[in-house]
């Protein structure tokens, strides 16, 4: 599905209108938005820091300058590109402030639930295919509550305001959060980056999202997404043989028992009372019965290459 041809001018009339916001009293402004990049990739952080509202962009401090490496190291993409090829969304888009104990507040759920409004325009804008959300409150937005180890490392299929999307979960790159330099954080985060790097290698998953459509008839998009479909299919077979979490059919009468885990239920709509709870199946997820990521036996140098440059020589 090819985005609409004025799709620039809406995101930038959106932005307009997020920059304008100001229903959270609590927070403290000016909003941060990045850049008006039409892609089907979005990026969600959890919120700005004090830093972000005064270079007027999210990720613009330590924090950033850890993300735009990973990005680098695997994808060559530098900082530049990275912001022009990636819509940065955030569950909050103002600064919450600080804690009386120090370290920054946390967004509490009327603060999310009115920022979600802005995320679900941007997902109706954009269509997005995969989503990368940074850090435990972005995952969780997505995926539930749950461990982060039970989490990066690995790809989910999700649907998010209406949207079917992959979901890789990378850890929030703060300097003041060691989980990604320390283990298990370590080889969990090189294994989210070589899941993205198998994708790209056989089934040019970042090639087709990042490619531009505009040009291509219906007819060209359908057969190279057939082609993607097929062999991203065969990497997440390989790797995590996916089943449904559960066997039912979409749209089938089903309970939600009493104590269920939230990391494997994902309720909507009229959620009031106590479980067990009653409802129909809107999709019955996917659970993934093994997890066989590939290691990496090439230099350090290259480690988070995602897909080496292709020369033919003459």
């Amino acid at each position: 599905m090819t985005l609409p041809p004025k799709i620039d001018t809406e995101i930038q009339h959106h932005l307009d209108a997020l920059r304008r916001c100001a229903l959270c009293p609590r927070m403290q402004g000016p909003v941060v938005v990045g850049r008006p990049a039409a892609s089907r990739i979005i990026l969600i952080g959890q919120a700005p820091g004090d830093k972000e509202p005064k270079f007027g962009r999210p990720f613009a401090w330590t924090a950033g300058k850890t993300l735009f490496k990973w990005f680098e190291a695997v994808l060559g993409w530098s900082e530049d590109k990275t912001r022009d090829r990636v819509y940065f969304a955030a569950v909050c888009r103002c600064f919450p402030g600080k804690k009386p104990q120090g370290g920054d507040r946390v967004p509490d759920e009327a603060e999310i639930a009115n920022c979600a409004r802005w995320l679900e325009r941007e997902f109706a804008l954009l269509q997005p295919r995969l989503v990368l959300p940074v850090g435990k409150l972005a995952i969780t937005q997505l995926l539930g509550e749950r461990p982060l180890v039970e989490t990066v490392g690995r790809s989910f299929e999700a649907v998010c305001y209406g949207q079917a999307i992959d979901v890789v979960p990378l850890p929030h790159p703060s300097g003041a959060s060691p989980w990604h330099r320390m283990e298990p954080g370590k080889t969990l985060l090189q294994k989210a980056l070589t899941l993205l790097a198998a994708l790209q290698r056989e089934a040019r998953f970042v090639d087709f999202i990042q490619e531009s459509l505009a040009g291509y008839s219906d007819a060209q998009i359908g057969a190279a997404a057939r082609d993607v479909h097929r062999d991203c299919g065969a990497v997440l077979a390989r790797m995590f043989a996916l089943r449904p979490a559960l066997t039912e059919e979409e749209g089938a009468a089903v309970e939600v028992p009493a104590g269920f885990d939230s990391g494997r239920w994902r309720l909507s709509g009229n959620v009031t009372g106590e479980p067990p709870f009653h409802g129909r199946l809107v999709h019955p997820g996917w659970e993934a019965t093994i997890c066989e990521l590939p290691t990496w036996s090439g230099s350090a140098a290259a480690a988070r290459i995602v897909a080496p440059a292709e020369v033919e020589l003459q």
